[in-house]
């Protein structure tokens, strides 16, 4: 990590994203954790560790914690105020729109839902659309003629 940052490979930029990401989730959840079931804490962890492999498996992650997955899900909800897999979409389509803003020269619309956890570009395409409001190769468009 090092010897890209300082050569400056592509892809360095992601590499700081991803490495702030992770110290501010981390950070953010030393701060939340008052009151907080250690179930849901650490599954918000691995959601905030884990959002960008496609193939990671919520419900999987889920049913590891002790609780069944409806119980722990309400817990979530909760704390939270949604869902597990709506917090999972949010952290994929917050990642997808960075990396559309960031770096859409550099990246197919393809590769920016695999980067994002998404293994099929076209699900990957709707669930943006549904969410955001436009498709990503509209908001890649759009955010480049804001510069």
């Amino acid at each position: 990590m090092l010897r890209t940052y300082f050569r400056q490979d592509k892809g360095y930029r992601l590499l700081l994203d991803s490495l702030y990401d992770s110290a501010y989730q981390i950070l953010k959840g030393w701060s939340d954790e008052k009151g907080v079931n250690p179930a849901v804490t650490t599954l918000r962890n691995k959601i905030a560790d884990e959002f960008s492999a496609p193939y990671f498996d919520l419900m999987e992650e889920m049913s590891r914690l002790g609780y069944s997955v409806d119980h722990l899900r309400r817990l979530f909800v909760e704390d939270s105020g949604v869902s597990p897999i709506q917090y999972l979409t949010r952290h994929r389509l917050e990642y997808a729109k960075k990396l559309l803003k960031e770096y859409n020269k550099s990246y197919s619309i393809k590769d920016v839902a695999q980067m994002s956890g998404y293994l099929d570009p076209y699900y990957f395409s709707r669930i943006f659309k549904k969410h955001v409001g436009v498709s990503p190769r509209e908001y890649s468009s759009r955010y480049l003629e804001k510069r």
